[in-house]
């Protein structure tokens, strides 16, 4: 339960209707500390709005302030950092926490003059008003309330509306009151509104509405709903509007602590410190209120003070926008950093691959060699009958030839293979793939013929002349 207000002065806006009545400033002040005290809260701009609508009767405004029961303690807008060129009537603002702690009621006032402080005796006077009796079985609804329904608590006046339709609502109500001309408003709620907001980066304009109030009329017919208001307004950001008897705009209007209506304000998105995220991860978006704007001002103030938060939104926006290519120019030099150190180990691999492939069919091929040298048969002697024997002379592609004797018997494999172990120890020689040709009778002895046929069943005995042909040139 919130601590019993201070009893240190606080200026109030001026309200028409407390003039018709011909209430004093002090009176009303009176009015406002008796609310505040009865329904044990600090909530001035709650009271404000309260006996507004009930035409600054206290007993009335009781039994509404405890009918609506909306108490609300939220951090999604950050109310540090206004505009000091576009200031409004209330002074520094802070957050409103939860839990018990008392709120300071000290408010910087930009009046001339300061109304006094009103004595305890005064404010019991002003209690006495209330019929006791009255107060106990508002209390005690108030107290059933509490138990039975729990989520009115947290949700605003028409706490059961959701926000989405209420936002609907509204737009259909005030489409009803003052035509289809007005800054488009976002038809969500204000969290989805600020989101969109950060995503195109625009500034979030905000507008607190309420029916009962008698400038209302006035500010939307003349100021809101203005062609030219609405173009630039459409142009240049986002608008989110809500009435105060729904929870989203109610909650609002306790954060800013609103005193009067209708009230902007101009909110800028920004991304929650890493500290404030949530536990998935997502990215958790925050306003920062740089100005908030009394429907009493003109529509040539508003709209200064508008083009003033537009111009440092755009440098900030700007900055964000140079340090995002920043940050995306780092990253893709990184990117091509790491792309080409991969490419690099891939070829290095491929060089690595392809000198162990090569040295490994070097070994095999010197093995091959090796042993087809230690395989190759004798050569018969010069007096070998010629019938067992032939003498067989290998014409070069460079022109040298080559000679020898063979036996009958020797496979055609035996004279492939003296050929290689030849061609090997040659030091200039390039041939790798050859096939051995004789001219007449015409015949070719590639690789993949039948080396197992003898030389002699080959047709080669008992002399011959074959030709070396280079397969790579």
């Amino acid at each position: 339960m919130s601590m019993a207000p201070s009893t240190e002065p606080f200026s109030l806006p001026p309200a028409p209707v407390a003039d018709e009545m011909n209430l004093s400033e002090e009176e009303r002040q009176n009015r406002v500390r008796a609310l505040l005290e009865v329904v044990l809260t600090d909530n001035v701009a709650a009271a404000v709005y309260e006996l507004e609508k009930s035409n600054w009767d206290v007993e009335l405004a009781v039994s509404s302030y405890m009918d609506s029961n909306a108490n609300f303690s939220d951090n999604d807008v950050e109310t540090s950092g206004l505009l000091s060129s576009t200031a409004t009537s209330s002074g520094p603002r802070r957050r409103r926490g939860s839990g018990t702690a008392s709120r300071e009621n000290s408010r910087a006032a930009t009046n001339q003059q300061q109304i006094p402080s009103v004595g305890r005796n005064q404010q019991e006077d002003n209690l006495a008003m209330l019929s006791l009796s009255n107060i106990v079985g508002k209390v005690s609804g108030y107290v059933v309330k509490i138990l039975t329904d729990p989520i009115r608590r947290i949700t605003g006046i028409n706490g059961d509306v959701s926000l989405e339709e209420a936002a609907r609502q509204f737009q259909v109500g005030f489409e009803e009151s003052y035509g289809t001309v007005h800054p488009s408003f976002i038809c969500s709620s204000y969290k989805e509104a600020i989101t969109q907001a950060h995503s195109r980066e625009k500034l979030l304009l905000l507008y607190i509405h309420s029916a009962n109030h008698p400038n209302t009329e006035e500010f939307c017919k003349e100021t809101l709903c203005e062609e030219s208001f609405c173009t630039y307004v459409n142009r240049e950001m986002l608008t989110w509007g809500g009435s105060v008897e729904f929870a989203d705009a109610y909650r609002l209007c306790d954060m800013m602590m609103v005193s009067t209506f209708p009230t902007l304000a101009v909110l800028q998105p920004s991304v929650a410190s890493s500290s404030s995220q949530s536990s998935s991860g997502a990215q958790k978006i925050t306003a920062r209120l740089l100005v908030r704007i009394d429907g009493s001002a003109d529509k040539a103030s508003i709209m200064e003070k508008l083009r003033i938060c537009c111009q440092q939104h755009q440098a900030v926006v700007s900055e964000a926008r140079a340090r995002r290519l920043q940050e995306e120019e780092r990253r893709n030099l990184l990117e091509q950093q790491n792309r080409e150190y991969l490419e690099s180990q891939r070829r290095d691999r491929e060089r690595e691959e392809e000198k162990r492939r090569l040295e490994e069919e070097a070994r095999i091929k010197v093995e091959a060699l090796k042993r087809k040298r230690d395989e190759l048969p004798e050569e018969p002697a010069a007096d070998t009958p010629r019938g067992e024997c032939s003498n067989i002379k290998f014409n070069l592609p460079n022109g040298n030839n080559l000679r020898r004797r063979f036996k009958a018997t020797d496979l055609l494999q035996h004279v492939r293979d003296f050929v290689e172990v030849s061609l090997d120890d040659m030091e200039d020689n390039t041939i790798e793939n050859f096939e051995l040709v004789m001219n007449f009778p015409k015949k070719r002895f590639s690789r993949d013929d039948d080396h197992s046929l003898t030389i002699k069943e080959a047709g080669l005995v008992p002399q011959a002349v074959l030709f070396v042909q280079d397969l790579d040139s």
